[in-house]
Formats: C-alpha cells, structure tokens, sequence
C-alpha cells in the first residue's frame, strides 16, 4: 500500500480508532493466480498479543471460500470516509486532491466452529441493532430458519498479522486552508474525520 509519510497512520492508537469505526470490508483472496473479493460486514475483536481478530461469515457458494479455507490467508481493506478536495479554497494555487482513509491487515484465516459461528451471528445481530428502538434479538429466531439458514454459510476468523493504514485528510495543508476544506467539501462525514485529526507541518 502506497502511504506517504505525512499520511502514513502507523501510530497504533489512530489504527485501533479506524479499524473500530468500519463495519463493512472486502476481504481478498489469491486464487489459481487471479484475486478474488467478498464483502462482508466483519466484528473486530483485539486480541491479546495487541494484533486485531476479526469475525464473519460468508455464503458457501461465495467463490472466495474455498482459496480462503485452503491457503489461510487473505487481505482485509478496509475503506473510510472520502471525498474531492477543491484547491480553490486555498491561500495560494494548487491542484486539487481526494482525502481518503483506508487500511490493508493481512491476516490468517481459520474456520468458526459451530458454537462460535452461532456466537457472531448474535454478536452482529446485536451491533446493527444496537440503535433500533425495538432491536431485533438473535436468539429469539425460529431455531429451524437459523439452522437451515446456517447450512448455506461459513464462519471465518481473520488474525491480522500486518497493518498497513493511509490517512489522508489534509494534515499537510495550513491551517487556514484545513479549515477551508473542512467548510468546503460535500462530504459532512469526511469533515468530521478531518476535525479529529492534527494537522502536520
């Protein structure tokens, strides 16, 4: 991954904070000489050794899963707000740019066994509906559907073994062109990233 070093988010403290604020990843996998991508929305868990667990599921007929099962390895990309930066806020001329948040975790890859695949089901299930006023409950699903359904899917735990994150949000600009961009650019979501980052001079 491609990070120049005013925008390379090494520290591990700007890592942990993004990797915690994504909910949806593709997930690539080599196979016979040809990348292959899935998207799934995936439950990032620290682990012990500070590395980074992730869990999801994939549908059996998912082309990735078997290169995933098989080679036990595999890239997590993980990407965050973005948007097109007008230079013509700028004190003085420039061209123009896009900010952008992304990370690549390369992981090994291993099989959820049942009790664990039931596990994440209800540990999704409770993330996404943390915010309903009338939350959905996993365990209160018709035991039949949810087995029937289980049969059509595979549980994947992702352990990262190196974390490679570009955070581009115009912390090379001045300070008063930061704050130009951040009144400027359409995405209100980028903006408010942009007011949590320094800028670096």
């Amino acid at each position: 991954m491609y990070r120049p070093k005013e925008f390379d988010g090494r520290q591990t403290e700007i890592q942990n904070e993004f990797i915690q604020h994504i909910r949806f990843h593709q997930i690539l996998v080599v196979a016979n000489n040809e990348v292959e991508v899935a998207y799934a929305p995936l439950i990032a868990k620290k682990d012990q050794e500070n590395g980074w667990i992730f869990e999801g599921h994939l549908a059996l007929a998912n082309p990735c899963v078997v290169p995933l099962t098989t080679t036990k390895k595999a890239s997590l990309i993980l990407n965050g707000e973005h948007g097109y930066v007008s230079s013509s806020v700028y004190e003085k001329e420039n061209v123009p740019t896009w900010n952008y948040e992304a990370a690549q975790i390369r992981c090994t890859v291993e099989q959820l066994t049942a009790v664990e695949l039931d596990q994440h089901l209800d540990e999704l299930v409770k993330r996404e509906e943390s915010g309903r006023q009338t939350p959905l409950n996993y365990k209160n699903f018709n035991p039949a559907m949810i087995a029937e359904y289980k049969t059509e899917i595979v549980g994947l735990r992702f352990k990262s073994t190196e974390i490679q994150m570009v955070q581009k949000l115009s912390q090379n600009r001045s300070e008063n062109d930061f704050k130009a961009i951040i009144e400027d650019v359409d995405n209100r979501a980028m903006a408010e990233r942009m007011k949590g980052c320094p800028i670096k001079h």
